[in-house]
């Protein structure tokens, strides 16, 4: 019932809006997304302030490895996914079939519904990743079960949105890393947010204060 209130209100005042305030939304988005976790799946506050921008400088590349009796014919549907990011990054991200480099994103496909993550915990979408002194990403792993590879609970472009450097959620425009949205594909807002947080004008390591006032001059050039 709350998460649906929440949800007309966001409708509601995405409606009503002044162009300045959509600005705001923008860059407040993209501060929850790379900076904090915003609201749970319950409603309820949950700030984790990241003190520094984190991002990918060098190539992506990925390996795709699937747990034993799950078909490989899954694989397209990965490649698809990636093709969007590599559309969008400004660095390259390519398939370790294509390249000799060292992997530095792993994709796992579990079978059954749940998975362990960090000892104990169960899942059944994770992604995480490892950064540098200068907060570069160095390493990053998406885990997801078949079931959620595809269909109504598809989280694997949200977990890719978490490996590239957005650590939080944002329910303030229709993303996917949106709970309450439901989107399991990127959306034009998405878009926005990979673009500006890998912008030349932004680098890994840049103190949150730095970065929002760069952030707010291009959230002014968003129609």
């Amino acid at each position: 019932m709350r998460i649906g209130l929440l949800l007309l209100l966001v409708i509601f005042l995405n409606a009503c809006q002044t162009t300045a305030q959509a600005h705001e939304r923008l860059v407040a988005a993209f501060d929850d997304a790379t900076f904090s976790v915003a609201p749970d799946r319950l409603g309820q506050d949950r700030i984790q302030h990241n003190s520094r921008l984190s991002r990918w400088n060098n190539d992506i590349i990925y390996s795709i490895n699937f747990e034993d009796g799950i078909s490989g014919q899954n694989t397209n549907i990965i490649h698809k996914s990636m093709v969007k990011f590599n559309d969008i990054l400004p660095i390259n991200v390519i398939h370790d079939g294509a390249s000799e480099r060292a992997i530095n994103l792993t994709i796992e496909i579990k079978q059954g519904e749940k998975f362990l993550i960090n000892g104990n915990q169960q899942a059944d979408c994770y992604a995480g990743f490892s950064a540098n002194e200068d907060s570069q990403i160095e390493k990053a792993e998406v885990v997801i079960s078949i079931k959620n590879l595809n269909g109504p609970n598809a989280c694997l472009e949200h977990e890719l949105m978490h490996a590239i450097g957005f650590s939080g959620h944002t329910h303030r425009i229709r993303s996917i890393l949106s709970y309450f949205h439901g989107e399991k594909s990127l959306t034009k807002w998405d878009r926005f947010l990979i673009e500006t947080l890998y912008s030349p004008k932004l680098n890994a390591g840049m103190e949150r204060d730095e970065t929002l006032i760069i952030v707010e001059e291009l959230a002014m050039k968003q129609q």
